[in-house]
């Protein structure tokens, strides 16, 4: 299967690190979607509560949509969380990253 998307979200809790092969590159999805073709993947890297990932994600794609670049995207989406105390306690702001 060839992907020809240039962003996949993969919002669900730790979606970069499902392998058990400690040889591996330990990318889990994020590996195998760059590979059929994705030119950028996001993921986390630790579970994360929904209503943390809700919105951080929310303020993600509004940056999107204001036309900000994908990385510019997540970069004020994590600074607008790293803000509120919860989403510090849970680490749900450093959990999401972009691979190339």
């Amino acid at each position: 299967v060839v992907l020809e998307v240039s962003l996949l979200v993969l919002s669900a809790s730790k979606t970069s690190c499902n392998n058990n092969f400690a040889f591996d590159s330990n990318l889990g999805f994020v590996h195998q979607f760059l590979d059929s073709g994705a030119r950028m993947v996001m993921a986390t890297l630790w579970p994360i509560p929904d209503k943390d990932t809700e919105g951080l994600i929310a303020s993600f794609y509004k940056s999107l949509k204001a036309r900000n670049h994908v990385l510019s995207a997540l970069t004020n989406a994590k600074r607008e969380h790293i803000g509120n105390a919860k989403a510090i306690q849970t680490g749900a702001w450093a959990a999401f990253q972009l691979y190339l």
